[in-house]
């Protein structure tokens, strides 16, 4: 269920920032999660000894990791740019007010 108050546009737009950036964290997570492994594999010799669906599970952490911080992250700046984009327009229609000579408050309503 999207929530009543967002515009299509900008929901659409977090779902891609969730999708593009949740895809690279994830792979980013996996490579890191490859090469602890092989260094675990190296210097570690009880990690020889740990069963297959342990070492998957550990992997899964390292791609779910980094994956959720990278989605978190570009959310942020997704939100961030959004409001910097909103005060640019309340600016833009206050000025537009006080240039036809009408008193305003910071929504651009009349007063």
């Amino acid at each position: 269920m999207r929530p009543a108050h967002h515009e299509p546009s900008k929901v659409q737009g977090a779902i891609d920032v969730i999708l593009k950036n949740g895809a690279i964290g994830g792979i980013k997570g996996g490579i890191v999660g490859l090469a602890c492994a092989g260094l675990a594999h190296k210097y570690w010799p009880a990690y020889k000894y740990i069963t297959r669906p342990f070492k998957v599970f550990i992997q899964l952490g390292f791609i779910i990791t980094v994956g959720c911080y990278s989605v978190d992250t570009a959310l942020i700046e997704y939100e961030k740019k959004l409001r910097h984009e909103h005060l640019l327009e309340q600016r833009r229609k206050m000025e537009a007010a006080v240039e036809r000579g009408e008193v305003v408050d910071i929504t651009g309503k009349k007063l």
